[in-house]
């Protein structure tokens, strides 16, 4: 997926102004690079992803959230992990 784009929204919370007709504010939206996105097992369509949350206990260290995509690959539900990846960050206290 090089060079992909993709359309992201700018900041959480972020809006246009109102509609005149309804009222209703539309997400604000921006393109940018996203190399990262869009991978697809075309093979099976279904899935979900399950979190771990590590927050830690420890001032300083690091909150981590691994983060696992399942396929749902048999008429009974069974699963197969398709990808795994974790995110950290550093606690601020």
């Amino acid at each position: 997926m090089s060079g992909a784009i993709r359309r992201v929204l700018r900041r959480l919370g972020s809006v246009g102004a109102p509609d005149p007709k309804t009222g209703k504010r539309p997400p604000v939206y921006v393109k940018e690079q996203a190399p990262w996105s869009a991978v697809r097992n075309a093979a099976h369509s279904y899935g979900f992803a399950a979190f771990t949350v590590d927050p830690r206990s420890d001032p300083g260290g690091f909150t981590t959230i691994k983060i696992t995509y399942y396929d749902v690959v048999g008429p009974n539900g069974q699963l197969a992990p398709f990808e795994t990846f974790t995110l950290r960050r550093p606690r601020r206290d």
